[in-house]
């Protein structure tokens, strides 16, 4: 009984520590900077939209069409189409929407023999050596943006003179319960990526919904230590800019203007393959907070799976408490995020999120340790 009750008490500190983590952040929610301007019919900052595409023909023309509308100025703006040794009409449906709009579009062909490791960093690169713009601004193939999206970029850059890269948040396309779960996942996430990098340390960021001043792939050289991790070109550049500018990052805190829309994944096959790689980059990271907050979140999540079995066997209701607080912590910080973006509905599968993430979490904390994961016709190690 005493092993028991030790168990339960480490259990529900590990709760209550994260609980409090969360509660922080959802108080200095409010702190998060904003650019005052929302519009994007004046600037003067060059932009190149970088986009790496492979077999993307199903959404590339929906994206150029979202491209097309932006309301930043169209002298300032390229795209850069960087084709990844696509075997579909990709390229040639973006050459002809180019065309028929008079959209000013580059397109770099990605050679089979370019290196080993990531694909994107090496897309990347080529997309700034190409480039003379003063900032890129990055999404992927598979998502939608808004008419001021570029707008919203470029505003942090015209406002503050230290940012040197901006980062947004994005939400799964769709209104099923599928797409609400990812959804209040991607609001918790991106409520945390923008309250660690407020206090300078960065945790994360979305390589669909970022930008940063184009020299800084020469001066931070921001890939050459985990060229051989598949992703993590948004989260490596991240942290290389805080490392060299500790002011230099902002978080892209513009509602709606500023939220990308994104494919989920088709199938529990397809989100494993998604999330093993997304955690597999941790054992690459050369700053501490990215691991620090994993374990928090472990801790958390393991800590719920301990107390709830423990009450299943016990009924004490004491070890509901911190399971309540947990809650509350969690859900009043997802409304918060959820609200900024205009993201409505989300609410009324708080409960079922909240049964499902614990295993959902603590599964992908071990399995981002084991085998390897497919993505985009590669397999990964």
């Amino acid at each position: 009984m005493l092993a028991i009750d030790i168990f339960g008490i480490i259990a529900a500190v590990g709760v209550v520590v994260y609980s409090l983590f969360i509660a922080y952040c959802w108080g200095k929610w409010k702190h998060v900077p904003t650019a005052p301007e929302t519009t994007g019919t004046t600037g003067n900052l060059s932009v190149s939209i970088v986009i790496v595409a492979r077999n993307e023909a199903a959404s590339i023309v929906s994206l150029l069409g979202n491209i097309e509308a932006q309301t930043y100025p169209g002298h300032l703006l390229e795209v850069i189409l960087v084709n990844d040794q696509s075997d579909d009409d990709t390229v040639e449906k973006a050459e002809s929407f180019a065309a028929d709009n008079g959209m000013a579009l580059r397109i770099i062909h990605l050679e089979a023999t370019v290196g080993e490791g990531s694909r994107k960093k090496q897309a990347i690169k080529a997309a700034a050596a190409l480039s003379e713009a003063d900032v890129l601004v990055l999404t992927d193939a598979d998502c939608n943006v808004q008419p001021n999206w570029v707008a919203s970029h470029i505003n942090y850059y015209t406002h503050y003179e230290e940012a040197k890269l901006v980062f947004g948040a994005f939400c799964f396309k769709g209104s099923n319960w599928a797409s609400a779960l990812l959804n209040l996942e991607a609001m918790s996430l991106t409520g945390v990526a923008a309250i660690t990098n407020l206090i300078q340390k960065p945790t994360m960021c979305s390589g669909a919904n970022l930008s940063y001043r184009r020299e800084l792939i020469q001066e931070l050289h921001p890939f050459d230590n985990n060229q051989q991790i598949a992703s993590g070109d948004d989260e490596f550049m991240l942290h290389a800019v805080q490392r060299k500018y500790p002011n230099g990052a902002f978080y892209n805190n513009k509602d709606q203007d500023s939220l990308v829309s994104t494919d989920r994944p088709t199938s529990l096959g397809a989100l494993y393959h998604q999330r093993r790689r997304w955690a597999g980059k941790w054992k690459a990271y050369t700053v501490p907070w990215p691991r620090q907050l994993a374990v928090a979140v472990v801790a958390g999540n393991l800590g719920f799976i301990c107390l709830f079995s423990l009450f299943l066997i016990s009924m004490n209701p004491v070890l509901l408490i911190p399971i309540a607080v947990k809650w509350l912590a969690e859900f009043g910080f997802s409304r918060k995020i959820s609200r900024n973006f205009n993201l409505s509905g989300l609410g009324q599968y708080f409960l079922l999120m909240e049964i499902i993430y614990p295993f959902y979490a603590v599964f992908f904390a071990i399995a981002s340790n084991f085998g390897e994961y497919h993505w985009k016709g590669r397999v990964y190690p």
